[in-house]
């Protein structure tokens, strides 16, 4: 997640480094849902990488896994005590660092907890535009 919300870069927001910056980028802190692609995307061209809405991730959570895992690319445990959340800043700034995490069980359901959905696109060089578009699994990608 902090791969993909900071673009390859290494930033400690996903915009770079200056929390003054910040409501040039996300409606931060704010109670209220903001609508989609109201501000300018990452250095990827991925909108609303930080909004109020925390974004449940694939991955378990599980307190003790950083302290094991490896320095480069985590997978995450194969198990955990529930799901990670990523990428708000309901709370306020402090939250809305990239690196940032917090949990919800999994069974847990709240107002201000969505979903990104994600798909490698494999579409061959000179594609035209309106030709229809298979998805492919690349080898590796998760």
């Amino acid at each position: 997640w902090e791969y993909f919300a900071r673009a390859g870069g290494e930033s400690l927001y996903f915009y770079g480094d200056d929390p003054a910056l910040m409501r040039d980028y996300a409606d931060c802190p704010n109670d209220d849902i903001t609508p989609v692609g109201l501000y300018p995307p990452n250095g990827w061209g991925i909108h609303d990488v930080l909004h109020t809405l925390s974004e449940l991730t694939g991955d378990w959570y599980d307190s003790d896994y950083y302290a094991v895992s490896p320095e480069v690319d985590p997978q995450g445990p194969a198990r955990g005590e529930g799901r990670p959340v990523r990428g708000t800043c309901y709370w306020g700034m402090d939250e809305s660092r990239v690196s940032d995490r917090g949990w919800v069980r999994a069974e847990e359901r709240f107002e201000f907890t969505g979903f990104r959905l994600v798909a490698d696109a494999d579409v061959p060089k000179g594609r035209r535009t309106g030709e229809s578009k298979r998805l492919e699994k690349r080898p590796g990608a998760r």
